[in-house]
Order: structure tokens, then C-alpha cells, then sequence
């Protein structure tokens, strides 16, 4: 009796596993344009991609208008420290681009990395 519910469970769990494989596939191939900028001090009323715009074409030569950022906004809950910046460019080339330049930054307090998702960060890191 039990031993046909015992195979249908395992068989959902395998097919529940492999959904969030996919799901998970899915998202960070949704951040491959994506970059974190970190340590961009945050100031009042700020527009955070003309920040980004500024920092980018300063400190690592690299010419980025408005129309190249699909979205960019501050990360987390306003607490006093400097929140990352989310920066998702409308191309990879520019992405690329830019986080190959990441190197520039060297010596700010300044730094750009990858946008993955916390699962890749501590396969990548542990």
C-alpha cells in the first residue's frame, strides 16, 4: 500500500529538485547584465545612475549614457551606511566592459562585482 506513495514522493521530489535548478538557472541568466557597485557614497535626493554614469566615466574611462542602463537603484533599507548600487546595463558587452575595467577602481573605496545570486556566492566562496 505505502510502497506506491513512497515512489510518487521521491519521484516529486526529483522533479520538485529539478524545477529549482531551473528556476535558479533562470534568475542569474537574468543578471548577466547586472553589476553591484560598492561604496558609492550615498547623498540626498541623488539620482544613482547619473552617479554611476559619473563614477564609471571618471575613474575607469568608460563612456555610459542613460540609455544604456536598463535599471539602477540603491539595494536594502535606508540605515545610515552606504547601500550597493544594482546597475543592469541593456547589453552584456557593456557590462563586460565595464566590470573587466573593475581593476581601475583599485585604491578607492570604491569596488564593482558580480550580481549572483546568494546560492553562487557561497558555492564560488566556501
Amino acid at each position: 500500500m505505502y510502497g506506491g506513495v513512497k515512489e510518487k514522493v521521491v519521484v516529486l521530489e526529483t522533479k520538485l529538485n529539478d524545477a529549482f535548478d531551473r528556476i535558479d538557472d533562470l534568475e542569474q541568466y537574468s543578471r548577466k547584465n547586472s553589476i553591484r557597485v560598492y561604496g558609492l557614497i550615498e547623498k540626498e535626493n541623488e539620482n544613482v545612475s547619473e552617479e554611476v554614469i559619473k563614477v564609471v566615466k571618471e575613474k575607469m574611462g568608460v563612456t555610459v549614457t542613460r540609455e544604456m542602463i536598463d535599471c539602477c537603484h540603491r539595494l536594502g533599507k535606508r540605515e545610515g551606511k552606504c547601500r550597493p548600487v544594482i546597475v543592469k546595463f541593456c547589453n552584456r558587452h557593456l557590462r563586460n566592459k565595464i566590470y573587466d575595467n573593475k581593476r581601475k577602481l583599485k585604491g578607492s573605496k570604491l569596488s564593482i562585482r558580480e550580481d549572483l545570486l546568494f546560492e553562487s556566492i557561497c558555492y564560488v566562496t566556501f
